[in-house]
């Protein structure tokens, strides 16, 4: 069996990857744009809910609106959080989760599979706030309030060079620190653990026609719905290059599923990674390989991440 998927699903998948009860049920891996947020502990999610309220009766009786005011309760958060909201994350109960995930990672305990691991090239900008105008003042603010000590080479590396680029410049960083890095992260654990883990970047935009590819844009390639409408709105019809990106990407991954290797006839070849060189495949037009995307800023987010911890 080979589990998959994107997001929040990409997320689950690592997260079975490093549950010790998951070890044997699964032998590969797909992990479309996942982070690795950072999980509450079993007691903290118990407090959390006391602190709504231990009458369940009551808390029946309370309108979805207002339950849904207390949903960040839930997660874990501090001063250097870049995104604002609350997702379905899992909690660490000791049973099914022993660990944090990025802490499972980074020490190699990892259950047997082959993995793959991409995101796309510009997965922030579906989260940049747009409750404010972006200008090259509120993004400078906007580093420095979050990245702190960081701030300083957060803006060298990603710099801002006049209002107009301010949105592009917090989406790059945003992609970075939330998807990238963490991605990035897990491929590098997983082949230093000896799994066989390969590396994607999908760069190609709907008929060539900028912007860059948001976060879930990939997966109308993956599933060969490219003619449904997506997630992200206001986009161009398919054309001929994106159904032919399509059908070589349906075949490397129905391969992986099959074979554990992503390579074969007619198919660009797809190298495994190393983590010395983040060797990847790119998934634009043409598709081709290359090696290690954004390396400055992802090791910046990567230095940010583990000090956050």
């Amino acid at each position: 069996m080979t589990i998959f998927g994107e997001s929040a699903g990409a997320f689950s998948a690592a997260a079975l990857l490093v549950a010790p009860k998951a070890k044997g049920l699964f032998r590969g891996a797909i992990l479309q744009s996942g982070g690795l947020p950072r999980l509450n502990t079993q007691a903290d999610s118990e407090a959390a809910g006391a602190r709504l309220g231990a009458d369940i009766a009551a808390l029946r009786r309370v309108p979805a609106e207002e339950l849904l005011k207390h949903n960040f309760d839930f997660f874990p958060h501090s001063s250097s959080d870049l995104m604002q909201g609350a997702f379905p994350d899992p909690t660490i109960d000791g049973d099914v989760l022993v660990e944090q995930p990025r802490d499972a990672f980074a020490r190699g305990a990892i259950n047997p599979a082959f993995i793959v691991i991409g995101y796309n090239a510009d997965e922030g900008a579906m989260f940049t706030p747009s409750d404010h105008p972006h200008t090259k003042a509120s993004y400078e603010a906007w580093v420095a309030n979050g990245f702190g000590p960081f701030a300083a080479e957060v803006l060298r590396l990603s710099p801002a060079a006049d209002d107009a680029r301010a949105a592009a410049a917090m989406s790059a960083v945003l992609g970075d620190v939330v998807f990238n890095e963490p991605s990035r992260m897990m491929a590098r654990s997983a082949a230093k653990a000896g799994l066989v883990t390969y590396a994607y970047l999908f760069t190609k935009p709907l008929a060539n026609v900028p912007p860059a590819p948001w976060h879930s844009e990939e997966m109308r390639y993956v599933f060969g719905t490219l003619d449904s409408p997506g997630f992200v709105p206001f986009r161009p019809a398919a054309d001929a290059g994106d159904h032919i990106l399509s059908r070589a990407m349906r075949r490397y991954w129905a391969r992986l599923a099959m074979h554990g290797d992503p390579n074969g006839a007619g198919l660009p070849h797809w190298p495994a990674y190393d983590a010395k060189t983040d060797p990847y495949i790119e998934f634009g037009e043409p598709i081709r390989s290359g090696a290690g995307f954004r390396r400055s800023q992802l090791d910046l987010a990567e230095r940010f991440s583990n000090a956050a911890r």
